[in-house]
């Protein structure tokens, strides 16, 4: 037998080789490989990939396998010898260790060229349903048993990622022959399968198929209709209505127009768009302008007219809207001389930038021949507005009688049913107790709240199941707005109290008026939250303010100190009350007291803070917002230089709290005005000085306003400058006004306080309504207790 040709070495050979040298075995000698080309592929049959059914080994340590069997080629380890029992063994050489590998020649001429690749057409191929399970992950029951060695392209663990199959181009199925184009019309020409439902079980008898049923025949074309002769009614059609014959309306002549008597010389809700003229079908007496004819209508007419500026999804707006319209109404006598229209800005923005509408409903004045009309800020109830026009036309309103159907109404009205009158007195005794407010007593100083403020004090925080729930019973009782407000003031001062810890330990968080009610917790910001959100449900205006307050902490200027630049510190709220005034009001400094860092909170109910009017407020609160002054004085605002350094003759006088406002005196009425009082008779203009506080109003009574008959109030004095000894002298009065003049000299010495002081008790009983000669009968003889209202500094 001749000697096989040394046959080329593949890389896999090589390394196969390399491997077994480490676990022992015998190296084989290498032969040097000269590469005298490609050698060609030799024919060999397809293998299969079966994986080892060693199944907790690594894929390496099966060695290489899937090597075709032949006669052994050098470079090929030879077949394992069979040792039998008992058989000697001739010892074998050791094997040498194999020669290192030549070094690759890298080949320096270039690849040929891959010829043209020849199109062909895409065939799609279907995805795979599992691709999850892998040779690698399983094991194939088929391969247990089997002698076939595993494939030598083993996927590779060590990389983490799986190798494709070897690619075999002789595997590969033979392409289907390429269809012509006569082929690919004919398969278009065939007729389609009918798609049929099977069914999941296969039926045990025979299925009996329904008759065929005959095909529908061709639907005759479509005749054209235009040419033939109008098609009869049958019988059983009815005819036609009559046309329903109306008179036309009269025509009624206004300013060189004429216009339909129907409506009253007025469009339907008409206006002027484009050229066009639209309408939405209902008669209506106010105009509905737009950017088209607001000019000639408001601006060029030199016609006055009142314009609402709304939006449509404002609840206010709605709410004013019947009583727009019947204002409307009441002067549609004299729209020749007066136009009451309005306009959409939510629709119509830039009319509301030109007339810098910020809020709705907004009401604006225009005498026609201006494009700067006046704002309107005063009661939006009928009575108010006509009262606008009447005073700045001469014009009053006449209501139309009211109609029903187009007729007059009955003279009689219908019977009222008694038989499901409720019974009055048990409803009315439910009810808080309201007094009348007349005219002369209108004022809010002089105001009984005392419905309001004892309903208030019946709903107990804990006891709230809802925001909603409270707005409505809180003040449910009440038709007044100003009754409604001061309801949610005093129970403010009820349930919140002023987060102290918070404040002092700098640890204040935004609040909602949800938090607010839930912990009863608030500073500034959450007590004037928490009104308005109140206040909003049950239909009042509220605003909530921010600005400066002279408040804790503040310290007034010294002379010549530097103006600082303008800040915030504070809330508060501003209301629209009876007669559509805004009112300012403070709820967190009408609910109680702030003593300093560690000191608790003292509940302190303030009414003043609720009735001062608003040039008052204005001295200790200075909007952000210029335009929420709302002063009465005719001063629109007062400049930041002139609220921070206060009155320009100094400090005013200390006026206590505790006594002054329960009593009914105005603190801004004091005199002297001035905390320090000069001792020097040159610098009073004459010899004597007079000491002098009155009501808070008129109206003022102090059985029906107050605790009861007033106090007796004395002047304290000092030893004199010229060693007169002190004194106590008591005021006179005329029930409004108490007052007493003091020689400059006796006043005392230069650092001594001067003070009122009211007779509180007498041997431990009130002193109310002791009076001036009742005071002077017990001086030096009785026990009194004093309360201070009021002092001055002696400089």
């Amino acid at each position: 037998m001749t000697e096989e040709e040394p046959q080329t070495q593949s890389i896999q050979a090589r390394i196969a080789a390399l491997k077994l040298s480490q676990v022992g075995r015998a190296p084989i000698t290498a032969t040097p490989i000269k590469y005298t080309g490609k050698p060609s592929l030799e024919h060999r049959s397809n293998s299969v990939n079966v994986p080892s059914v060693q199944e907790h080994q690594p894929l390496y340590s099966n060695g290489i396998g899937n090597e075709p069997d032949g006669p052994k080629r050098p470079g090929v380890l030879p077949p394992p010898t069979i040792t039998r029992t008992g058989q000697k063994v001739a010892p074998t050489a050791k094997p040498s260790t194999p020669p290192r590998l030549p070094p690759r020649k890298i080949s320096e001429a270039q690849s040929p060229a891959l010829p043209p690749r020849r199109p062909s057409e895409q065939l799609s191929r279907r995805g795979s349903i599992e691709s999850i399970s892998s040779v690698v992950s399983t094991m194939s029951t088929i391969s247990i048993g089997t002698t076939r060695r595993p494939s030598s392209r083993v996927p590779s663990i060590e990389s983490g990622r799986m190798l494709a199959p070897v690619y075999d181009p002789s595997a590969l199925p033979p392409l289907p022959p390429k269809k012509t184009q006569q082929e690919k019309e004919k398969e278009k020409m065939r007729m389609p399968l009918k798609a049929t439902k099977s069914t999941p079980t296969i039926a045990s008898t025979a299925i009996v198929l329904p008759p065929i049923r005959p095909s529908i025949p061709e639907r005759p074309p479509t005749r054209d209709r235009s040419k033939e002769p109008a098609r009869k009614l049958p019988s059983t059609e009815l005819p036609p209505m009559p046309a329903r014959s109306i008179p036309p309306p009269s025509k009624v002549t206004t300013n060189g127009h004429s216009t339909d008597a129907l409506t009253n010389g007025r469009t339907q809700n008409k206006s002027l768009v484009n050229g066009h003229l639209h309408t939405n079908g209902a008669v209506s007496s106010v105009l509905d302008l737009n950017p088209y004819d607001f000019d000639r209508v408001v601006l060029q007419s030199e016609k006055p007219a009142l314009i609402q500026f709304f939006a449509p999804y404002c609840k206010y707006c709605k709410e004013l809207a019947p009583t727009y319209e019947e204002l409307a109404s009441n002067f549609d006598y004299a729209k020749d001389k007066v136009c009451i229209g309005k306009v959409d800005v939510d629709k119509h923005k830039d009319i509301g930038r030109q007339f810098g509408v910020q809020s709705y409903p907004t009401l604006k004045w225009f005498d026609g021949r201006s494009a700067e009309p006046e704002d309107y800020n005063w009661g939006r109830d009928l009575d108010s507005l006509s009262n606008l026009i009447t005073k700045k036309t001469g014009l009053k309103p006449k209501p139309k009688a009211p109609t029903r159907n187009g007729r007059a109404p009955s003279p009689t009205p219908p019977p009222i049913p008694l038989n499901s009158r409720p019974d009055l007195s048990k409803l009315l005794a439910t009810k808080p107790k309201l007094q009348a407010v007349s005219p002369a007593t209108s004022c809010l100083k002089c105001r009984d709240f005392s419905a309001p403020d004892n309903h208030a004090a019946s709903f107990p925080r804990h006891t709230v199941p809802s925001l909603d729930w409270l707005a409505t019973e809180l003040t449910k009782p009440f038709s007044s707005l100003t009754d409604k407000a001061r309801a949610i003031f005093t129970w403010l001062h009820h349930n919140i109290s002023y987060d102290v810890e918070a404040f002092f330990n700098n640890r204040v968080q935004p609040s909602t008026p949800a938090s607010t009610l839930s912990t009863g917790l608030a500073v500034c910001e959450g007590y004037s939250g928490l009104f308005t959100a109140i206040a909003s449900k049950v239909g009042l205006e509220s605003l909530v303010i921010g600005g400066h307050g002279k408040g804790f902490g503040f310290a007034s200027l010294v002379p010549g100190a530097p103006i600082p630049p303008e800040y915030s510190t504070h809330a508060w709220n501003a209301v629209r009350i009876d007669g559509g005034e805004w009112k300012l009001i403070d709820c967190c400094w009408g609910a109680g007291n702030v003593q300093g860092k560690g000191q608790p909170y003292t509940k302190d109910f303030k009414p003043r803070h609720f009735t001062m009017d608003n040039d008052e407020f204005g001295l200790t609160h200075f909007p952000t917002n210029k335009s929420h002054f709302f002063r009465t004085d005719g001063r629109v605002q007062i400049p930041w230089e002139e609220y921070i350094t206060g009155d320009p003759g100094g400090e005013l006088v200390r006026v206590y709290s505790n006594i002054s406002p329960t009593e009914g005196f105005d603190s801004t009425k004091f005199l002297p005005r001035y905390l320090h009082l000069p001792i020097s008779p040159s610098s009073h203009p004459s010899p004597t000085i007079r000491f002098q506080f009155e009501r808070v109003c008129a109206h003022w009574d102090p059985l029906a306003n107050g605790p009861g008959q007033p106090y007796v109030y004395i002047l304290t004095l000092g030893v004199g400058q010229n060693g007169q000894a002190g004194d106590y002298v008591p005021f006179e009065t005329n029930g409004r006004v108490w007052w007493v003049d003091v020689d400059v000299q006796r006043l005392g010495v230069r650092g001594a306080t001067v003070s009122v002081y009211c007779v509180e008790t007498v041997e431990g009983r009130s002193g109310r309504g002791l009076g001036k000669e009742g005071y002077e009968s017990v001086k030096g003889r009785k026990a009194m207790g004093f309360g201070g209202v009021a002092a001055w500094e002696l400089v």
